[in-house]
């Protein structure tokens, strides 16, 4: 398998520059999809948030367009991308004449929480494989078929730049929103996963010691929680997924280590890590969103009748 980590070369400074605007980007959007205040995301929010996130992925598209088909094409498909934010801006402005700062979307359920997390993910992802093609070319993925799209796929998601980057965004979400104490050692220990996500394919013996003292951190904040009382059913349900996540990252990095095919057995351990990295997303965002439905909403700027809406109580609190 290619290797997770960056050759040192002229490109290791822009990358990482670039790497830095991503994740401050991100960041960006988590904190204005979350209000601390306790209010909710406008429908303008809405719309420039997911313009956004859909502007960067049309410049990774491109990019990845550029390292594969070097040419006059490729270039103008980068500067079309670059320059798609005038059109996220002329949106977010039509929308505001639309008086969408006064419109909440409901996000009660799960297409909008959905949306999110695949535009992370699809955002992480191709900046891996924009990297990767951009630095050792697209030659060592034309194979015939499917294994050439399986192996970079692979080496894609397997890259430093993914799991740095789904790092930071995991860090956001877990420092950002209001959760209890325990939960959020459980997500921050699986959060830090993702660190020693490439050491697993580089040296399995340290990065499964890694893996295994994260895991550690989870059972001891269990342990802990037990002896203080009985379990909050939204802990118990924090404490039910990350134990799902790090059991599919355990099964993947077996998979990786013991499948004979090394297409397979990157892929298996791509595959394993994307869903566990989406599963928390996912879980994060609905509850981030869904938490702030129940709060009334001012009628055209006018105060809402009856006591100002209270910031909605941590995970796990009852």
């Amino acid at each position: 398998m290619t290797s997770p980590w960056p050759p040192v070369g002229p490109l290791l400074v822009p990358e990482g520059l670039i790497f830095a605007l991503m994740v401050a980007g991100n960041t960006y959007i988590v904190i204005k999809l979350f209000p601390r205040n306790g209010s909710r995301a406008t429908l303008a929010d809405f719309t420039f948030l997911l313009g956004l996130l859909l502007m960067a992925l049309g410049l990774w598209a491109s990019l990845v367009y550029a390292a594969i088909d070097p040419g006059s094409a490729s270039e103008i498909s980068v500067f079309i991308a670059l320059n798609s934010m005038m059109a996220v801006v002329g949106c977010w402005m039509l929308a505001l004449f639309l008086r969408a700062e006064k419109r909440f979307p409901d996000p009660s359920g799960w297409t909008w929480p959905a949306v999110f997390t695949a535009l992370f993910l699809g955002n992480e992802f191709l900046m891996g494989g924009a990297f990767l093609l951009l630095q050792t070319g697209p030659a060592g993925f034309q194979a015939a078929g499917w294994t050439g799209l399986a192996a970079a796929s692979a080496a894609a998601v397997g890259s430093m730049w993914f799991f740095f980057a789904m790092f930071a965004n995991m860090l956001a979400f877990v420092l950002w929103l209001p959760l209890d104490r325990s939960s959020r050692v459980a997500l921050l220990a699986f959060s830090l996963s993702a660190l020693v996500g490439p050491w697993l394919l580089t040296d399995a013996l340290a990065g499964g010691v890694a893996m295994g003292a994260l895991m550690a951190v989870v059972l001891v904040g269990f342990l802990r929680s037990h002896r203080a009382g009985p379990l909050g059913l939204t802990y118990a349900r924090t404490l039910f997924l990350v134990s799902v996540a790090f059991g599919g990252m355990t099964l993947g990095e077996v998979a990786y280590l013991n499948l004979a095919a090394p297409v397979a057995a990157a892929s298996a351990f791509a595959l394993a890590t994307i869903t566990a990295m989406g599963i928390e997303i996912l879980a994060l965002t609905r509850w981030g969103l869904s938490a702030r439905v129940a709060a009334p909403v001012p009628d055209a700027g006018r105060p809402a009748p009856g006591p100002t809406p209270s910031v909605p109580k941590p995970v796990g609190e009852s």
